[in-house]
């Protein structure tokens, strides 16, 4: 097994994303969302329709994160900043993971991404940086 397949955050790294995700909540708790125990067992937060409503007009698809969310890798460089490069580099030769008319991973894309960068992190957490490089991108027209 590789490092990579090894890496755990470190205690600053999980102290940090449960602070995030805990203020994230409580903004969201405070304007009428709810906790849910799923059928695992598992809370989850479920937001009121109101703010489904107000996300989607604002042209998001879930609740609001940092914008500036990353994640480390293994070598403890940054995930979004190896992603951006490489989305970069895809604009203009391989459209068929990055659309440069879109700024958008295609479906391959975003296939490829999850085979290139083992999932070592959370399936969240993870399309969170995907998510940011892609906003980036369009920032950068």
């Amino acid at each position: 097994m590789s490092n990579q397949e090894n890496y755990r955050p470190t205690p600053e790294e999980q102290a940090k994303l449960e602070k995030e995700r805990t203020l994230s909540d409580a903004d969201l708790l405070k304007k009428g969302a709810e906790y849910k125990i799923d059928e695992f067992g598992e809370k989850r937060l479920e937001v009121t329709k109101k703010q489904l409503e107000d996300l989607k007009a604002a042209g998001k698809s879930g609740p609001v994160e940092n914008p500036d969310f990353d994640l480390k890798r293994p070598r403890g460089d940054s995930l979004f900043e190896d992603m951006l490069d490489f989305a970069k580099g895809c604009r203009t030769q391989r459209p068929d993971l990055f659309d440069p008319k879109t700024n958008t991973w295609t479906e391959w894309g975003r296939t490829r991404l999850e085979q290139i960068y083992p999932q070592l992190y959370p399936k969240g957490d993870f399309d969170k940086v995907v998510d940011r490089v892609e906003r980036e991108l369009k920032n950068t027209k």
